[in-house]
């Protein structure tokens, strides 16, 4: 199970090593730049929506198929209703693990697939997954405003950034604010989520 936090880890810090990407010192090249850095952060946001959700994906079916030792040294059994990953679609009526329907990047989604499953390490992914809710809602809130600006979207996004204390800043200006502790808000998700990860795999 580690392998697939460390994984999650190195993508998540390839992340934060994008969002402090330096601008040109050459002020010509510097004004032409900096939209497309703008353009590049949003996309970080949706990037790290789909990491969080790979992840969350990857540990409910490594959990249901066993034979995996967790960070805590157990090895997991193999959940009886499945045999091979196939199963594990029947198991919780998707179509497909990726597919329409599978909302792994929100905790409760991937918490509700563990418990269908009954896998054996339900209570450490409830603990782990569960701690990041608010946080992986805000993401989603403002992954939508920016990918769908509708009317809903927005009015969603409104809240959000009330919520998060930086009331009506757009999403580039958003991720740049301090949060308690010294971090960027992007940067703060990128922690939080990874904590939470290596607590999913213990």
């Amino acid at each position: 199970m580690t392998s697939i936090y460390e994984r999650y880890e190195r993508r998540s810090n390839s992340l934060k090593e994008r969002f402090r990407a330096k601008l040109p010192q050459n002020s010509e090249e510097r004004e032409v730049c900096e939209p497309v850095h703008q353009d590049g952060r949003a996309y970080l946001v949706v990037r790290i929506q789909q990491l969080w959700g790979e992840f969350c994906r990857e540990l409910i079916v490594r959990s249901a198929m066993g034979g995996c030792l967790t960070r805590n040294g157990l090895i997991l059994p193999k959940v009886p209703s499945v045999r091979r990953v196939s199963d594990i679609n029947t198991v919780i009526k998707l179509k497909d693990l990726a597919g329409p329907g599978s909302k792994w990047e929100e905790p409760a989604f991937a918490v509700d697939q563990a418990i269908r499953l009954t896998v054996a390490n339900l209570h450490v992914i409830d603990l782990g997954l569960g701690q990041v809710s608010v946080v992986a809602d805000n993401i989603k809130s403002i992954r939508n405003y920016i990918v769908h600006p509708n009317r809903s979207n927005k009015v969603r996004y409104a809240h959000t950034t009330m919520e998060l204390g930086f009331r009506g800043l757009p999403p580039d200006e958003l991720l740049f604010q301090a949060v308690p502790g010294g971090e960027t808000v992007f940067e703060n998700w990128l922690s939080t989520l990874t904590l939470a990860a290596w607590d999913a795999v213990a």
